[in-house]
């Protein structure tokens, strides 16, 4: 059976002390060390949770996982937005399940492009290196979700790249607040520098006391827990585990010929997290690694209003608005003697005829961001070119790689000739009103 940490104990626990080191115990303290309260034989049991993670096909996923309000995070290391934020985007299609957050390591922006990549439907936030090209984080938000960044909480390291928002507790319901993190740390950052100021970065969120994900690419192949040779590994596993993290993800997230590797993380120290959370690979490779998803039972988003108001500026009221405005006489304007008046008269009328012209409507709010120029043929064929590439995994002959390579270019020059077509349609609609 597993190992599991009690989390209600050990999160009462006060672990900022850093007084003692390697383990030693003070004698002449009579509290001897910050977990002296703890008794171990309570925290750590063995019970029959059991963390659910499994490969997934994207038909496969979404029998399993049907759209809902359940709190859902998406990872993957994309290896550059610009190159490949085209294969994610159509991967997202074939996916019925709206990610609450999508978090991309190794971005490779820069500040002046930035803006240029988005998803629809999405608050983008990021973080990049300075003057530097190459990794870089962004977490991608549903418009639907409220959130604040929080610049406050950082893994001060060089060339280590982390970006923090916290989603406050009314948006799904829960006893506290939210802290999403996605972190990359490069390979030639040393392991030993990333695993303490890792420990500064969790002791201060441990003060926040709220429901944590820390997902991304740490370059820690987890796979090699209590090797003799690999140390360093079971240093960054248990330094989770003594903040009351778990890990959500116990499959290989990156296979390159004969050597398979888990480097791509999720932790949490949600309460019962092995009971009330599934957790998902997809082998799908989108870059060089494979994607990662965390799906929790019980957090449900609020179910937010569906209408706004708002003024129907179209073309027609623009030219009835323009034609009162100087049918109108302004007279008064011009002889009164207090200036005051004047200014009250011309606000009052000039609002009269926005409340005429411009009325107020009643609109749907919509969080839409499927691609309206993906046809159901082209995402037909999308799944097509998936299995095209699983067989030559399963089947890697030249034959097989063949057949996915001219099906995979035909496809992608379709879909940016559908999406040219669609925006070309756009602004000739636009250019006749």
């Amino acid at each position: 059976m597993p190992v599991s940490f009690n989390i209600s104990t050990y999160a009462s626990a006060d672990l900022s002390d850093s007084s003692m080191s390697d383990g030693e115990i003070d004698e002449d303290r009579n509290d001897y060390s910050a977990l002296s309260n703890v008794d171990p034989d309570k925290n750590i049991s063995t019970n029959d949770e059991k963390l659910d993670c499994r490969y997934y096909t994207a038909s496969e996923f979404n029998k399993s996982f049907p759209n809902s309000n359940n709190f859902s995070l998406y990872h993957v290391n994309l290896r550059s937005i610009p190159n490949n934020i085209d294969k994610l985007t159509y991967f997202l299609e074939e996916i019925n399940l709206r990610f609450n957050i999508i978090a991309i390591s190794e971005t490779w922006l820069q500040e002046h492009n930035t803006s240029l990549y988005n998803l629809r439907g999405y608050n983008h936030e990021y973080s990049i290196r300075d003057k530097r090209i190459g990794g870089g984080v962004s977490l991608f938000i549903s418009k639907s979700i409220e959130y604040k960044t929080r610049s406050d909480l950082v893994i001060d390291i060089v060339d280590v790249n982390t970006l923090v928002i916290e989603i406050p507790k009314r948006e799904f319901q829960t006893k506290h607040n939210i802290l999403v993190v996605v972190c990359y740390r490069p390979p030639n950052v040393q392991q030993s520098d990333f695993i303490e100021n890792l420990d500064k970065f969790l002791d201060l969120v441990h003060r926040e006391n709220s429901y944590v994900y820390f997902t991304g690419d740490t370059n820690f192949n987890t796979l090699k827990l209590c090797s003799a040779t690999n140390t360093i590994v079971n240093d960054y596993h248990n330094l989770f585990l003594s903040y009351s993290y778990q890990p959500l993800i116990d499959k290989p997230t990156r296979e390159i010929n004969d050597s398979s590797t888990l480097i791509d993380h999720v932790y949490t120290n949600i309460p019962q997290c092995y009971t009330i959370c599934k957790s998902a690979v997809m082998k799908h490779q989108l870059a060089d690694h494979y994607s990662i998803i965390c799906i929790t039972d019980h957090m449900i988003q609020v179910s937010k209003k569906t209408h706004t108001v708002k003024r129907d500026y179209s073309i027609k009221n623009k030219h009835k608005f323009k034609k009162s405005l100087k049918s109108q006489s302004w007279n008064y304007i011009y002889h009164a003697e207090d200036i005051n008046l004047s200014f009250t008269y011309f606000q009052n009328q000039f609002l009269y005829m926005i409340e005429e012209h411009f009325p107020e409507k009643k609109i749907n709010i919509k969080y839409d961001n499927r691609l309206p120029w993906v046809t159901d043929g082209l995402r037909n064929s999308i799944k097509h070119k998936h299995k095209l590439i699983n067989n030559y995994k399963q089947n890697p002959t030249e034959d097989n790689k063949d057949k996915y390579k001219k099906y995979h270019n035909k496809l992608v020059s379709l879909m940016r000739t559908a999406e040219r077509n669609f925006y070309h349609e756009q602004l000739e609609l636009n250019n006749k009103t």
